[in-house]
């Protein structure tokens, strides 16, 4: 079974979505105020946090946040998003190992960790746009009823960050680098288009194995 879906990923590239062009409305990355992540302090809401704090990484270290911008969405903003497909999705507690639930954006990169990938791309560490989750482990599209604050953590160097005990989510140092289609989104892992990502979670999901979670 699994080398016959193999073969779907044989033209699959470290490209960038067409999605990340498209987003007219909603950023390319970010996370949205509520999520909580680690810090020396304990966790703590993405929006509390300014220059100069330091979050865990999944390297195992605490980097500093050098900058942060906040950009909120109202409903009717989050509709005009929804005509081109571009909406949020719900993640529940429990799905990405999480402690509770939290929005996600469709295009922000989440870190898998799956011998699936490793075997089809030489890594087990990919980066997939949120929107590869639909419909796995009860993420679904939700369209907030109220304004959604989107924040977005700078550091000097791309980071992979810990948001809500278990997502494993991409901050690039630059969210120009996805707005431009950029070769250097990504970095250091390796970074699937959305139709690559699909193919690869719902691989994940018929062997009916979840994605290790990555050691710091």
């Amino acid at each position: 079974m699994f080398m016959h879906r193999s073969a779907a990923f044989a033209d699959a590239r470290q490209i960038i979505s067409p999605r990340d062009a498209n987003s007219a409305v909603l950023p390319p990355a970010g996370l949205t105020a509520g999520m909580r992540v680690e810090t020396p302090q304990g966790w703590r809401t993405v929006e509390t946090l300014v220059a100069g704090d330091r979050v865990q990484t999944l390297d195992g270290g605490m980097r500093e946040v050098i900058g942060t911008t906040h950009t909120t969405l109202s409903p009717r903003d989050l509709a005009r998003a929804a005509t081109t497909r571009d909406m949020p999705l719900y993640v529940p507690g429990g799905a990405l190992d999480t402690c509770a639930g939290f929005h996600l954006l469709p295009d922000q990169p989440v870190l898998l960790d799956t011998h699936h990938a490793e075997a089809v791309f030489g890594s087990p560490l990919v980066l997939v746009p949120g929107a590869a989750l639909e419909g796995w482990q009860g993420i679904i599209p939700d369209m907030p009823d109220t304004p959604l604050t989107i924040v977005r953590l700078m550091f000097d160097e791309e980071e992979v960050i810990y948001a809500n005990t278990g997502a494993l989510l991409y901050c690039p140092t630059d969210a120009q680098v996805w707005q431009a289609q950029d070769s250097r989104a990504g970095g250091f892992f390796t970074r699937l288009d959305l139709d690559a990502a699909r193919l690869l979670v719902d691989l994940i999901r018929t062997d009916g194995t979840a994605p290790q979670r990555a050691a710091a």
